[in-house]
């Protein structure tokens, strides 16, 4: 486990979640860059800031900003229904370990309560065991595998959460954030919810 210092601990610790806006976009494209051969560009996303635009109640995406780094990660998901499907999720490699994926996911499934969603899925890559168990910490239970999902070549382990409506399952998202967040800045209002 890597050691953190404890300027790294207060920039962590002063992380705020935002709704994604088109100029974090080039944050987000360049941590896209270094987490995933196969990304997202830069069409996509404008075309899903497009879509959140028209339909707030279908989609939510967010970015955490870490002091004074800026953009560190993003997060987002995507309303079918009264499923909620976790799009993307990435942390800039750097800024790993430091819970800033945990506090992405409690906004986004806070976002995904808000919107009505009753359960929600998410595919992973097979071999991504840490952030298999990231998930399984909210619940996700694996379902099946949708072979070749990533570049054509990764198979990809489908995971969902079910009840994630329930009055049980917004106590565990309470838990987890005021165990993750120490007191720390999430802006007033924007729990994933815009």
């Amino acid at each position: 486990m890597r050691n953190t210092s404890g300027t790294d601990l207060l920039a962590t610790s002063t992380a705020r979640v935002l709704p994604l806006r088109a100029d974090h976009l080039d944050a987000v494209l360049a941590i896209e860059g270094q987490t995933s051969a196969g990304g997202w560009s830069r069409q996509i996303f404008v075309n899903e800031l497009e879509a959140q635009r028209e339909h707030p109640e279908s989609r939510c995406y967010l970015v955490i900003e870490v002091p004074p780094h800026g953009v560190v990660g993003f997060a987002g998901l995507q309303l079918l229904t009264d499923d909620a499907h976790i799009t993307t999720i990435a942390v800039a490699p750097a800024h790993r370990r430091r819970k800033l994926a945990t506090r992405l996911l409690v906004a986004l499934l806070r976002g995904a309560r808000a919107r009505g969603a009753h359960a929600a899925t998410l595919e992973v890559r097979l071999h991504n065991t840490a952030a298999q168990r990231l998930y399984a910490g909210f619940g996700f239970r694996p379902v099946g595998v949708r072979p070749r999902y990533y570049e054509g070549t990764v198979d990809a382990l489908i995971m969902w959460a079910h009840d994630v409506d329930k009055a049980a399952f917004g106590g565990m998202l309470d838990a987890v954030e005021a165990a993750v967040t120490d007191r720390t800045t999430v802006s007033p209002g924007h729990h994933g919810e815009h």
